[in-house]
């Protein structure tokens, strides 16, 4: 199990303000999305209409909708397995503030009946998913960056690569695929 794709959502828009994939197909962009501008967000446009079924089941089936209630507490933060299309599946986040992350992984290798397995994923893609919150909180702390704006920046760039990396190794310790 890896992570192939993710998308930060800022509140009051379905715009991303961040998203990317890392399945490797990125670099391969053809020239309908060149000429729309995609590739600035390094992110096919088959990732891009998954992170946004994804946004629509998170809107449909959540308490949250046009009048978007606030989650409480960290446990109603995470609103776990949203979707699946293709071989991936997307996993959701929902701050206090109206954030969105969606993480999308690739099937996992292991049988769905063991709830053990299930639990270990969960925990993993919830801690990636509080570290990506993290980051985004302190990009907000530089004043030069401001709310609810495309991320054009190296440092968050970084921390999201270097938590993928440790979500990836983490997961292969524990031996989920």
């Amino acid at each position: 199990m890896s992570i192939v794709s993710l998308a930060v959502i800022g509140k009051g828009h379905d715009e991303p303000l961040y998203i990317e994939d890392f399945s490797g197909h990125n670099n391969n962009l053809d020239l309908e999305e060149k000429l729309f501008g995609f590739p600035r967000y390094f992110c096919s446009s088959h990732y891009q209409f998954i992170m946004q079924s994804a946004l629509d089941v998170l809107k449909n089936t959540s308490s949250y909708g046009a009048e978007f209630s606030m989650p409480e507490r960290n446990e109603s933060m995470w609103k776990g397995y949203l979707c699946s299309v293709d071989e991936i599946m997307v996993y959701g986040y929902v701050t206090t503030t109206g954030l969105r992350i969606l993480v999308g992984i690739e099937n996992a290798s292991f049988s769905y009946n063991s709830n053990n397995a299930q639990e270990k994923r969960e925990a993993n893609l919830f801690a990636f998913t509080r570290s990506i919150h993290g980051a985004y909180i302190e990009y907000l702390l530089n004043p030069l960056n401001q709310r609810n704006q495309k991320i054009h920046s190296p440092a968050f760039q970084n921390k999201v690569k270097s938590f993928l990396n440790i979500f990836n190794e983490s997961n292969q310790a524990l031996g989920i695929y």
